[in-house]
């Protein structure tokens, strides 16, 4: 199911502009929450954004506790610490690079999936 959701991302991007961007444009509309609450209220928006931040930090939660876990694994460091650790190495590699870094750490790791993806399927 995971190579599925990547070899269907062209498909999706040339969905999304082909039929969201206009929309978005035509209306003035820079966010799903901008139109969230144009539509339905102010406190629909709010409710949105918040399940959102919600579901974010739950997800890098998980994604920083097996990280940190991998790291206990090698280094038999403490979870704790690694989790600092991870914590401190994405945020210095962030504040460092900025978004151009983090862009290019998200297309060498759509370029690894992408391989892996092929390997698997040859």
């Amino acid at each position: 199911s995971v190579i599925a959701i990547h070899l269907n991302y062209p498909l999706v991007i040339f969905f999304i502009v082909a039929v969201f961007m206009p929309f978005f444009y035509n209306n003035g509309l820079t966010s799903i929450y901008e139109y969230q609450e144009r539509r339905f209220g102010k406190a629909s928006r709010l409710t949105l954004s918040f399940i959102f931040l919600i579901k974010q930090a739950l997800s890098s939660a998980a994604v920083l506790y097996a990280t940190a876990m991998i790291l206990e694994f090698i280094t038999g460091i403490d979870v704790m610490y690694c989790i600092m650790i991870v914590t401190a190495i994405a945020l210095i590699y962030t504040v460092m690079g900025g978004i151009a870094a983090v862009i290019w750490t998200d297309v060498i790791q759509a370029v690894i999936l992408f391989i892996g993806a092929f390997i698997i399927i040859e």
